[in-house]
């Protein structure tokens, strides 16, 4: 397996094999880090309006050909790849800095735009 499961350099010291069974959470080279605030890839895609976004962040070299996050979006903070206790295939996650990065890149449609001001006023 590639070195996908980096996100930052951290001096703190804990093996990455020991998971917590009752959130998720990923192995970050010797540190597990807690992503209940990461969403995925489908979540940003629907909110920014964009149904194409993975094509996209592959076309942009975002994303490599089997869906993995380049290593350097990953040590930028903007992406995360999450490996559960089954050891099931990795799941790419996008973290609260890759949101804005997103939003800021790729933008959100017209029709996203409307469909969200339109929630926020009815409450």
């Amino acid at each position: 397996m590639r070195h996908a499961l980096a996100c930052q350099k951290q001096s703190h010291q804990t093996p990455p094999e020991i998971f917590s069974r009752t959130r998720r959470r990923i192995a970050v080279r010797d540190q597990i880090i807690c992503v209940d605030n990461f969403c995925t890839v489908k979540y940003i895609a629907e909110f920014l309006g964009h149904a194409d976004l993975v094509e996209r962040l592959r076309h942009d070299l975002v994303l490599e050909a089997d869906g993995l996050p380049r290593q350097g979006h990953i040590d930028a903070g903007y992406l995360a790849v999450v490996v559960d206790d089954d050891g099931a295939s990795p799941l790419v996650l996008v973290t609260p800095d890759g949101m804005s990065w997103m939003l800021h890149r790729y933008g959100m449609t017209d029709e996203a735009r409307a469909m969200h001001l339109a929630a926020r006023s009815a409450h």
